[in-house]
């Protein structure tokens, strides 16, 4: 897997702390994909995702799925 793809991809069972600051590091790229133990695509999250996220109530240490 090359270094930029690797960059935009996090478990399963990541937190979401953990999927924002990827983002954070991402900056114009902000976007992550979710994948489980297969690297099995799952879902993708932006930081708009987290932000109505939190809006809504969830914690930062809840699972990203």
């Amino acid at each position: 897997m090359n270094k930029i793809l690797k960059n935009h991809i996090i478990s399963e069972n990541s937190t979401v702390l953990e999927a924002l600051n990827k983002l954070n590091l991402l900056k114009q790229d902000a976007i992550i994909f979710v994948v489980n133990n297969n690297n099995h695509l799952l879902g993708s999250i932006t930081d708009g995702d987290i932000r109505r996220g939190l809006i809504k109530g969830i914690s930062t240490d809840s699972n990203v799925l």
